[in-house]
């Protein structure tokens, strides 16, 4: 037998907020190129956490802060004066010669 069940109760869940983000809401069905439905969302969630509490189980949702946009805008921003500054010199040496 591969797989059993399990009765987990009245125990601590500690849950991965991304996963958990990408079953509720993106598996849900909700529609996501309108604007999103937060309200259908927030009911997901509330239904989730409240499953989870019948239960006995306290869950703790972890949020890793996603990505760091500004260190990878920096490195672009960088990027990009670097690649102007190249350009910069090629036409004053142009203009000079």
């Amino acid at each position: 037998m591969i797989y059993r069940e399990v009765q987990f109760r009245r125990s601590r869940l500690v849950i991965d907020g991304c996963n958990l983000n990408y079953l509720l809401y993106f598996k849900s069905g909700l529609d996501e190129n309108h604007g999103g439905e937060y309200a259908a969302y927030r009911n997901l969630i509330e239904n989730f956490i409240t499953a989870l509490r019948t239960c006995e189980i306290t869950p703790y949702v972890v949020l890793d802060g996603g990505s760091d946009v500004t260190v990878k805008r920096w490195k672009q921003s960088q990027r990009g004066l670097k690649i102007g500054s190249r350009e910069h010199i090629k036409q004053q040496s142009e203009e000079n010669t």
